[in-house]
């Protein structure tokens, strides 16, 4: 499981912010992404005054209870 982050942001734009820099620190980071996946981009328009991005996270679909779920497979190690 991933260490917890403390967001400083006091804002949830802000906070969202913060947690797609995260995202993709952990993602170039080679120990912690050996796949090398990409799920998450970002981009900052200064003209525009904008922030967006995009993400994409791996989910294992089963079968639970005659329920079907999808959780969320971790793709990023410690």
């Amino acid at each position: 499981m991933a260490t917890a982050a403390t967001l400083t942001a006091t804002t949830l734009e802000g906070q969202l912010m913060e947690v797609v820099a995260l995202l993709q620190q952990a993602e170039a980071d080679e120990t912690r992404n050996p796949n090398g996946d990409n799920n998450v981009t970002s981009s900052v328009d200064s003209d525009a005054l904008t922030f967006s991005g995009t993400f994409s996270i791996p989910v294992t679909q089963t079968v639970v209870g005659g329920n079907l779920t999808h959780p969320a497979s971790a793709y990023l190690g410690d």
